[in-house]
């Protein structure tokens, strides 16, 4: 079979530019983004990074910043 990693590295020596898409809402860091990130290292000029979809997400979900829950204040009677 093909060796994935090898035809990446392959593909990311001979690219003018790279870009890389990412679905906010998927921003899992699995086994293949951290090959991926490894492979691109040295690469950085060419690099171009796209967040897909960011519209659709609030400027907290994109910063990895929790929307905090408002906590009920309950007063003594």
């Amino acid at each position: 079979g093909i060796n994935a990693e090898y035809m990446g590295k392959w593909f990311i020596d001979r690219a003018d530019l790279i870009f890389v898409m990412f679905d906010p809402s998927k921003l899992d860091a699995g086994n293949e983004l951290r090959q991926l990130v490894k492979q691109l290292k040295g690469q950085e000029s060419k690099l171009r990074m796209v967040l897909n979809k960011a519209d659709q997400c609030q400027p907290q979900e994109l910063m990895g910043k929790k929307k905090k829950k408002k906590k009920k204040k309950y007063s003594a009677l």
